[in-house]
């Protein structure tokens, strides 16, 4: 028995020798120069494969203490990984076999209990990191597979083993409990970073001078992914020819074939998601103008480096010269012609400047390619003699080449726009060049690394800049703009990550199901199952539970259906109701006050199949419906229909810079009145209102009267005559209440505020007919109260319910009845 036990280990490891031997040569019968037992595959770098580079170092140092058979099953799996070609990411399948550096046994040796043991360890750190929870998940579901391979193979016994039930259900739920903490997080931040985001769009436009070319088509790129729910790497792979629009399809020539058309019906064609083909993902309606400006200023910033593609694609073996600049060819290159060249400019430069490009200069003298020539400029351009009679020079024959290797290594690298992703086709057609000012003579592209910096800072890099004392990254274009939002009660910077458009895009469709399907949205977004829309779904469980609410088919129908219509209204606007008993009869009530409060503080309606639109201005919002009837008041600030929002920086800013404006205008005319008051020379000293007299014959300053004036407005605003000095005070007392609720602590942010007069709206030509015909509004409510008193019976009034059931006859079975 020990005999054949001992044979067994043998067994296992010529079975694992025979794997290995069989990857290593279909590996060398593909890739010829990819050696099957480095550390490093450059699959793509050399072969131009799917998969990336795959780099073993890591996952080898941790397993480096462990059996040499885990290094020897770790090659033959990524080996048959990169034969398939079915993945870009060599990532997650290296970290399967990293799990195993957890393992204390010998491959050969391997046990079930080992596993079980890996799973209790894996569980118990999740525990400690729910962020981990999912990745485990992953890679215990996926060892499971590999390791029946190995059972297969014959380098392991024949084990039957996965994750257990216990394990599975852990694992889950801590993913599910971080996946909801996230989604919590960042649903309180989405409308707030689309806002800011925006903002800074609308800043791009403007050409605001506190943002860089890279900062526009940054922008740019953010906004093509705001028309359909995009990862990054889809605009950033986009050819100037992916969009169509209804112009291109009137303007079709003769002989417009089938697919071309197709295409053109599509209005867009970007890259679909997860494993999805090629495919459109449709610009909405009022995003087309839109995008078309973003693929303009990202077209308009990239004409440089097209040029220099579309030069290599035809000449690949000639070096790009400026028609001022052709007499250089075939010459020797001096260090000022040669920053000429990579400069793309024939303008003279300093030495200061020519120090730019040292570092090419350096590589030339350490490849021993300079020589000694007479110096072509003896006399430099101020008439002054040259101090060196020598310099040293490149020949064209030696410097070409070099220009053009380094010209190959760029227009290969600005393919790759993510880790993950390439862009095909043309390099000349694609949308994302960008003309760099660092090595002009070299193309340039967007890529994901660079964008996602402009967008959010690193904390990471910014840590590691200071430790190490370099200089800190460039400001992101949030910090450039100025541009602040709430998160968590707090106001701080703004930012966005690339997929936050993508996620308030799905969210926003998925909160319109009651117009748009599962399928229908799942299209736009061009998804491969139409499960994955979970992972974007950032809506609150009482919006689902809203949502999923069964509709009534007739609304007037008996209380009880009334009842349940308004729970859902009841739990989105905060109402509490209570059970009261009239004559035993059950009636649910609610208070006004909860009521009033409700509709001023949620001032969104839902009418038949509208609803109501807020309008922005700027001091807040406008519930004026001004699609139906547009508005004649010119006054936002103290209209009726105005409210204003706690914590919006820029409207609260308006509020109190209008204030002080206001303030100031109104000291400014109060100034000639006093004076012509103590002097006795006003025209019509009787139209003055009494309370502006007395102010001034206390002597008050009219800094102290202003104050005075706008605090006690409501006392004697109907007194004043001067319309025009009425609606000024209005509008000072008004921005003055505001600034008051603003720094008042006790109101927190993101509250409503609204001031009430409702003789102040959208339509002041109601109120001038009401006082006309009527007089003003109170005249009109006297009237009103003086008719009910001449005419009682026109009136309101009490019911006054007696209880009379006494007078009910009692029927043959004892019960009362109306008989």
């Amino acid at each position: 028995m020990n005999s054949m036990t001992d044979l067994d280990p043998v067994r296992k490891a010529a079975a694992l020798d025979k794997w290995a031997l069989e990857c290593k040569g279909r590996m060398e019968k593909r890739w010829p120069k990819i050696d099957f037992d480095s550390d490093l595959w450059p699959l793509r770098s050399l072969y131009n494969t799917n998969i990336q580079d795959i780099n073993l170092a890591p996952v080898l140092k941790d397993l480096s203490d462990k059996d040499p058979a885990y290094a020897i099953v770790l090659r033959c799996s990524m080996a048959e990984v990169a034969l398939k070609g079915e993945v870009k990411s060599s990532h997650a399948h290296l970290n399967i076999w990293r799990l195993m550096a957890h393992v204390d046994t010998p491959l050969h040796a391997l046990k079930r209990e080992n596993l079980v043991a890996l799973e209790v360890l894996l569980v118990k750190k999740s525990s400690a990191n729910e962020f981990q929870a999912a990745h485990a998940l992953y890679y215990l579901s996926r060892l499971s597979k590999q390791v029946e391979r190995l059972s297969k193979r014959g380098a392991i016994d024949g084990l039957i083993w996965s994750p257990s039930f216990e394990t599975k259900s852990t694992l889950t739920k801590l993913a599910k409990q971080r996946q909801a903490k996230f989604k919590q997080s960042k649903a309180s931040e989405l409308d707030h970073q689309i806002e800011a985001l925006s903002d800074a769009t609308t800043a791009m436009f403007q050409k605001d001078p506190r943002l860089s070319a890279y900062d526009q088509v940054t922008l740019a790129a953010i906004g093509i992914s705001m028309c359909a729910p995009s990862r990054i790497n889809e605009p950033l792979c986009m050819s100037v020819n992916d969009s169509f629009t209804l112009e291109d399809y009137v303007a079709r020539p003769n002989g417009f074939d089938k697919d071309t058309l197709h295409r053109t019906h599509q209005l867009l064609l970007m890259k679909g998601s997860k494993g999805a083909d090629w495919g459109a993902k449709p610009i909405l309606n009022f995003m087309i103008d839109m995008v078309g400006c973003c693929i303009e200023v990202i077209k308009q910033h990239g004409q440089r480096s097209r040029m220099l593609v579309q030069w290599y694609e035809r000449n690949p073996t000639t070096l790009y010269l400026p028609p001022a600049l052709e007499h250089l060819r075939g010459k020797d290159i001096t260090r000022i012609a040669l920053w000429q060249i990579t400069g793309l400019s024939d303008r003279e430069v300093s030495q200061k400047e020519v120090g730019n490009s040292t570092k090419l200069w350096k590589q030339l003298v350490e490849a021993k390619l300079l020589k000694s020539i007479p110096n072509p400029k003896l006399v430099m351009s101020n008439g002054r003699k040259a101090k060196w009679k020598t310099v040293q020079a490149v020949a064209w024959s030696d410097l070409e080449p070099i220009l053009l290797a380094k010209v190959g290594d760029a227009m290969d690298s600005i393919r790759r726009v993510t880790i993950h992703n390439t862009y095909q086709g043309p390099l000349s057609n694609m949308l994302m060049l960008f003309d760099s000012d660092q090595t002009p003579y070299l193309p340039d592209a967007v890529t994901y690394t660079t964008l996602a910096k402009r967008l959010k800072p690193s904390v990471c890099q910014k840590r590691e800049s200071e430790r190490r004392g370099h200089k800190l990254p460039e400001p992101t274009i949030f910090e450039k703009l100025e541009i602040r939002m709430v998160v968590n009660g707090t106001v701080q910077t703004a930012y966005i990550e690339t997929h936050d458009p993508r996620r308030w895009l799905t969210t926003q469709a998925l909160a319109a199901r009651e117009r748009l399907s599962d399928v229908l949205i799942n299209k736009w977004a061009n998804r491969l199952d139409i499960k994955q829309l979970a992972h974007y779904d950032f809506r609150t469980a009482d919006m689902k539970a809203n949502q999923a609410a069964m509709p009534q088919a007739n609304e007037l129908v008996d209380l009880s259906a009334g009842l349940q219509k308004l729970q859902g209204i009841e739990a989105e606007y905060g109402l509490s109701t209570e059970i009261v008993v009239a004559h035993e009869a059950g009636i649910s009530v609610t208070s006004m006050d909860a009521i009033v409060n409700a509709t001023e503080t949620r001032p969104v309606a839902k009418t038949s199949n509208q609803i109501i639109i807020i309008y922005a201005h700027k001091y807040g919002g406008c519930l004026h419906q001004h699609h139906e009837t547009p508005c004649r008041a010119y006054r936002c600030l103290p209209c009726d229909n105005s409210i204003v929002v706690k914590g919006h920086l820029p409207s609260n800013e308006n509020i109190r810079r209008d204030y002080a404006k206001a303030h100031r205008s109104i000291v400014t005319q109060l100034r000639p009145l006093m004076l012509a008051r103590e002097r006795g020379i006003a025209d019509d000293a009787e139209s003055l209102d009494s309370h502006l007299l007395t102010l001034v014959e206390a002597g008050l300053s009219p800094e102290l009267m202003t104050d005075e004036l706008i605090t006690r407005y409501l006392e004697f605003k109907d007194s004043i005559k001067d319309v025009w000095f009425k609606n000024k005070l209005e509008e000072a007392f008004v921005s003055k209440k505001y600034v008051d609720k603003l720094d008042d602590q006790g109101t927190s942010s993101g509250a409503l505020m609204k001031y009430h007069n409702p003789s102040c709206h959208a339509s002041p030509s109601q109120e001038r007919a009401m006082e006309a015909v009527h007089g003003d509004r109170a005249a009109n409510d006297a009237n009103l109260k003086a008719f009910q008193a001449q005419y009682p019976q026109f009136g309101p009034t009490t019911l006054g319910l007696k209880d009379e059931r006494d007078q009910l006859l009692p029927d043959a079975d004892g019960d009362v009845s109306d008989d």
